[in-house]
């Protein structure tokens, strides 16, 4: 008879150990949406500064390297918004190498090109969205 009580006893005894280091997860993680004194939020844009539309790149050579952003200081991107013209195979998205540096580092922290890097690969343009990801609107030429 007591065999047959064994693999509860074990399950539950498991599971103590499991909801004590859960209760600590979550007190350690309790305040992590809240706002710290002295943090600002930042936006960071390559809009037209003449208030017009023209706040792209143009005519980059092979080889050649672009700053999107540069940003000092600590911080979170929570959002990257890059269109692209012309559309695939006129312009191949395996081309644009996308690279993302911080915390000092000479290497990429990221380095992809940006095709894979937002959902679309093998060079193709289509629309679809998940949680982190988009590819909009008709033909997915917006990515973020």
């Amino acid at each position: 008879m007591k065999l047959k009580n064994t693999p509860l006893l074990l399950t539950l005894l498991m599971l103590i150990p499991f909801s004590i280091n859960t209760i600590r997860a979550q007190s350690a993680l309790e305040n992590i949406t809240t706002i710290k004194q002295g943090i600002k939020s930042k936006r960071i844009s390559s809009f037209d500064r003449s208030g017009g539309n023209n706040d792209r790149f143009e005519n980059i050579a092979p080889g050649e390297t672009r700053t999107i952003a540069d940003i000092d200081g600590a911080g979170c991107i929570n959002h990257i918004w890059i269109t692209i013209s012309p559309e695939a195979p006129e312009l191949n998205r395996s081309d644009i190498i996308l690279r993302i540096y911080w915390d000092g580092n000479e290497f990429p922290s990221v380095e992809s090109p940006i095709g894979p890097f937002f959902g679309q690969g093998w060079d193709e343009t289509y629309p679809w969205a998940s949680l982190p990801l988009a590819a909009s609107p008709v033909k997915g030429n917006a990515l973020a």
